[in-house]
């Protein structure tokens, strides 16, 4: 490099620096991408320069470093030295090649031959590649490699030794052990190198690129001026990548080792990377594990997902009808033969015609089937297990018909049922323990005639199917009919996990992008290329299983705590109903009704009224919430005074309101409600004068305002010092238990508008349509937001007052009774819509829970207040919302209104409907049981959500420890297969030592990563034990829960 170029490149590159440092700094990631983009384009001048120096080399002309002459013979016999060689050649493929004499060329590359010879052209002044022909060989060839296509001769050594073992021939063996993979096997006219058929099979695995185009590209690398003079390789480059990818297939799993010799529970000929997670008789089950109750049989099951895929189809054309598939049968495709047979005898005797009254199953009936046109396969059919290892492939001729993914689901099956192990009783009794959940998104027709079906054309797996459950996947099943939901959700099944299903959908996006590749292939070629992509999705899913294990298990075992935490808040706030009427009992239970349009589960209403009263609600109602009755004049003048609080804080809200969007009748409103307000002030002043005389000129003092920023003087507006000094100590009590009774009632309001707000969303939801419709539902939504607004800040404000009333050693108590509240804690579910997806990975708000109300529901009056505790028909149980307004009676006197109290006579204040309002016919007996059941069924639905989760964290351990013992297996397999080898093919020795010593890195990582992880913690440690029972384990860990809960105690 001169020195001339040197000094420019540091001068813009120290510019560079020194733009980066006055730009350092907390930058984001978007403003580095700007900076390096600048940074490049800056740079490109040079960038430019420096690639088109390369097109030349300042050393050719130059004598060649090796100092070798021309030398030349005269007439009279004299050896004559001529010119030296000059530096003429220059190698691109070799790193930092000096340039050099064609003589000194060929010596450096007799290893490399295919290297391509950069040579100067004197005359021209640029390189070239003469592609001079070799007169040494004695065979014209193409040897196509990953720089392009190369035209030579190739010279067979005459001296090879002669291997008996070859059967065809030295020339084979020659070109082999050159790396050279032949084209054909009789005439050995052309070649490709193993490192192109490696780097095209990563690239088409990973990029899918096509054979066609990888072609291309090479013949552009080998002249990109002149491709057509490049010779075309296509037809050998594909049939040999063909062979290339059953080759590799035979050694990585281990037929070339003869592995069947050693692993007897698989067929003959195995060609499938399974999953070494999912239970496999005799393979990886723990023979120690004996039969699993009903709620622990996600320990050993096996999950599988059928979808079909419509992107991989055939089109029809004329092909050669001897291309068939090179594994027959022994991978992922059943063999032709197998296929038209099954075809034929369903067709010859067709089953029953399954109707469903289905609206999904109505839309894919009723699907365009012009799509199919010109199409000798429409699609194909996977089998897949719930970790996303493809168990089987079955091609599908028009449609997704049962006929074929009936076939499917028995290979998938029958893999594993190999007819040698029938007659052993622990094989026969490992596979029947195991708990297999199928889900199809077609299930709720497809099971119907399932076990029918395949009695007639499996009968040796027919048993299975009569214990094997079926599921839609869940957001397959949101386009069901509802009664769908309750009998094919996988969230409501007990010891399934959280099994969605959709995980068959994962793999399609990846298999679609050779989609438009095999459509023009030949049968046998388009299955093995599809059974080549299906191979290395297992086969990268293997070598990443315990990363993906460990990230789901960090992910459930803290959604798990979280949702425990939330229905043990409901346990304690349903406890009543759950010991009363018979909430366990009910569990898990769904069942049609006797007119079979109706499922009836605990998780769904069966008040046929519901409907109804979403479509009529009548908003709002004249009531007030019941209030406490009083024995002195203390008490109620307490109570007068945080009712004035309550509306200055409505007129606080509603003066905002009017801020942000004003209307004349916003306007008027909040007129009216300061007028008011200012008429309950003035005669509430005159009892306050008679009672607390001082406080007077305390609140004469306070600077002018708005009517509803005024204090009132009450003793939680003030210090404890002016409380001593104004005598009001004796109103501190009465003023707690107010407050706690405030607090109480401003919550159950939340939750009464809250249950209001969510069948309001669901009325529009379902039912509205229309700009006029949903503007209407809008508008109510909106109101019931604000008045969920108005009792949250009710809520707060009553709490802030409580706090200040309370002494420094009982501050913390309280504040943990009564957490602050925010709207996110009224989140709630649908108790009327089926169940949305993804609502097993959240919880409700805290309200809905029991964590935020605790503190009120402990509350009792002390008798020097004048207040006596609310009655209740359990001391320790706080009930349904209904429940409780049935028991929100204070002492033993009747509630006075607002009249017998010091209060101005007023109107009562509004609340929300669902506290009286008759809708319709339904009267308050109707609408009480109603209420009861949403409380139910959210229980249900809490504690199903729960269960999933901490059922998958317990699969994700039956897992690990599988898949533990799967690597160790392997490693035992592949350690036997090396010392079966022959002692002199030390090249089959070392593979298999590889292998071998491959999984038992996979294993030792297995062993050690969960006891390692910060996240976890030490208390999945012990799950690589071998010895662990982990029945007991889970017993023991699911009985702690239960106690750190006190789920026991209170259920």
């Amino acid at each position: 490099m001169n020195q001339k170029g040197h000094a420019g490149r540091s001068q813009i590159v120290g510019a560079l620096e020194e733009e980066k440092e006055e730009k350092s700094g907390p930058n984001s990631e978007k403003a580095d991408s700007a900076f390096l983009t600048g940074e490049f384009m800056k740079l490109l001048p040079y960038l430019a320069s420096k690639v088109l120096a390369l097109e030349a080399d300042t050393a050719m002309g130059s004598p060649c470093p090796c100092g070798r002459t021309k030398a030349f013979v005269d007439e009279e016999g004299n050896a004559i030295e001529g010119e030296p060689f000059v530096c003429e050649v220059q190698c691109h493929n070799c790193v930092q090649y000096v340039a050099s004499c064609k003589a000194c060329f060929i010596d450096a590359h007799k290893t490399n031959p295919f290297h391509w010879a950069e040579v100067w052209d004197h005359d021209l002044g640029f390189f070239r590649r003469w592609g001079t022909t070799c007169n040494w060989g004695t065979t014209g060839s193409h040897v196509t490699v990953e720089t392009g296509v190369h035209a030579l001769r190739i010279h067979f050594c005459g001296d090879w030794p002669a291997d008996s073992t070859d059967e065809v021939g030295d020339k084979v063996a020659q070109l082999l052990n050159a790396w050279l993979f032949p084209c054909t096997f009789t005439q050995t006219v052309s070649a490709i190198t193993f490192n192109a058929l490696k780097q095209f099979q990563l690239h088409h695995l990973e990029s899918k690129v096509a054979a066609f185009d990888y072609c291309g590209s090479l013949r552009r690398l080998s002249d990109n001026a002149f491709t057509e003079s490049v010779p075309n390789m296509y037809e050998n480059f594909i049939r040999c990548s063909h062979f290339w990818g059953l080759l590799t297939t035979q050694i990585e799993l281990g037929q070339a080792h003869r592995i069947d010799d050693v692993l007897l529970q698989r067929p003959v000929g195995h060609s499938r990377v399974e999953c070494p997670s999912c239970p496999e008789p005799g393979f990886n089950m723990d023979p120690n594990m004996g039969p699993l109750p009903d709620n622990l049989k996600h320990l050993r099951q096996e999950r599988m997902t059928l979808d079909g895929n419509f992107h991989c189809t055939k089109s029809t054309k004329k092909t050669n009808p001897g291309d068939r598939s090179f594994y027959n049968g022994t991978s992922f495709f059943p063999t032709d033969e197998e296929l038209n047979e099954h075809l034929a005898e369903v067709t010859k005797d067709p089953p029953p015609k399954e109707v469903s009254n289905c609206n999904y199953l109505k839309a894919v009936n009723n699907q365009d089937k012009k799509k199919f046109t010109n199409k000798e396969l429409s699609g194909i059919i996977n089998l897949q297990c719930s970790h996303v290892f493809i168990k089987s492939s079955v091609d599908l001729q028009y449609g997704e018909r049962y006929a074929n993914v009936d076939l499917a689901l028995a290979r998938g099956i029958r893999q594993k049922l190999v007819a040698g192990h029938r007659g052993d009783f622990t094989f026969a009794f490992q596979d029947n323990d195991i708990d297999r959940v199928g889900s199809y998104d077609a299930a709720c027709q497809y099971s119907v005639n399932v076990v029918k079906r395949f009695k007639k054309s499996f009968p040796d797996i027919a048993h299975i199917m009569e214990k094997m459950r079926w599921a839609v996947p869940a957001l397959h099943i949101q386009g069901h009919q509802e009664d769908c939901m309750y009998k094919f959700a996988t969230c409501l099944m007990l010891a399934t996990g959280h099994f969605h299903g959709e995980s068959a959908e994962y793999y399609w996006p990846e298999l679609n992008q050779i989609g438009t590749q095999v459509t023009q292939m030949g049968g046998g070629r388009r299955q093995d290329v599809i059974a080549v992509n299906h191979n290395d999705w297992n086969y990268k899913k293997t070598a990443k299983a315990f990363t993906l294990l460990l990230a789901d298990l960090i992910k459930s075992d803290s959604t798990f705590r979280r949702h425990q935490k939330h229905f043990l808040g409901l346990c304690a706030t349903y406890t009543e109903p759950i010991l009363r009427e018979g909430w366990l009992d009910m569990r898990w239970t769904s069942e049609k009704t006797d007119n079979l349009k109706f499922t009836k589960s605990v998780y769904r209403h069966t008040n046929s009224k519901v409907n109804w009263l979403y479509t009529n609600v009548c908003w709002p109602t004249k009531r007030r919430f019941p209030i406490a009755s009083y024995k002195n004049k203390v008490a109620a003048f307490l109570y007068a005074g945080i009712i004035i609080q309550e509306d200055q804080l409505k007129a606080s809200k509603l003066a905002i309101r009017k801020s942000k969007h004003f209307s004349q009748a916003l306007k008027n409103e909040l007129d009216a409600l300061r007028e008011q307000l200012k008429k309950s002030i003035v005669q509430w002043q005159k009892t306050q004068k008679a009672l607390t005389p001082e406080i007077e000129r305390h609140l004469n003092a306070q600077t002018a305002c708005l009517v509803e920023k005024e204090l009132r003087g009450l003793p939680s507006e003030l210090t404890d010092q002016e409380r001593a000094d104004l005598g009001m100590l004796h109103m501190v009590a009465p003023e707690v238990e107010l407050r706690r009774g405030a607090i109480y009632n401003a919550l159950t309001a939340v939750k009464l508008v809250t249950k209001s707000l969510q069948s309001l969303r669901d009325r529009k939801k379902k039912n509205d349509s229309g700009v006029y419709n949903n503007t209407i539902s809008q508008k109510q939504i909106n109101d019931t937001e604000r008045r969920r607004d108005l009792h949250i800040a009710r809520y707060m404000a009553a709490r802030q007052a409580l706090l200040k009333l309370t002494a420094a050693s009982e501050l913390s108590r309280t504040e943990a009774d009564f957490p602050p509240l925010e709207v996110k804690d009224t989140v709630m579910k649908s108790r009327t819509l089926r169940r949305q997806l993804g609502d097993s990975a959240t919880t409700e708000g805290r309200i809905h829970s029991g964590t935020v109300s605790v503190g009120a529901r402990r509350v009792t009056a002390p008798t020097a207040a004048g207040l006596s505790a609310p009655t209740s028909t359990s001391s320790s149980s706080a009930g349904t919302v209904m429940v409780r307004r049935q028991h929100m009676v204070w002492g033993t006197q009747t509630a006075p209104t607002r009249k017998a109290a010091v209060l101005p006579k007023k109107k009562a204040r509004d609340e929300g409907w669902l506290w009286t309002k008759r809708v319709g016919k339904m009267d308050e007996g109707e609408l009480t049981t109603w209420m009861k059941e949403g409380d139910q069924i959210q229980w249900f639905h809490a504690e199903a959500e729960m269960e999933r989760w901490r059922e998958q964290v317990e699969t994700i351990l039956a897992d690990w420890r599988t898949m533990i013992r799967s690597f160790a297996k392997y490693k035992e397999t592949w350690t036997t297969l090396a010392t079966m080898q022959d002692s002199n093919n030390i090249g089959r020795i070392a593979y298999a030592k590889q292998k071998a010593v491959i999984y038992a890195r996979r294993e030792s990582e297995g062993r050690r990563l969960l006891g390692e992880h910060k996240l976890l913690g030490p208390r999945y440690g012990c799950i690589a034990d071998d010895h662990l029972d982990l029945v007991g384990f889970v017993t023991v860990n699911r009985k702690f829960d239960q106690e750190v809960g006190n789920l026991s105690d209170n259920t």
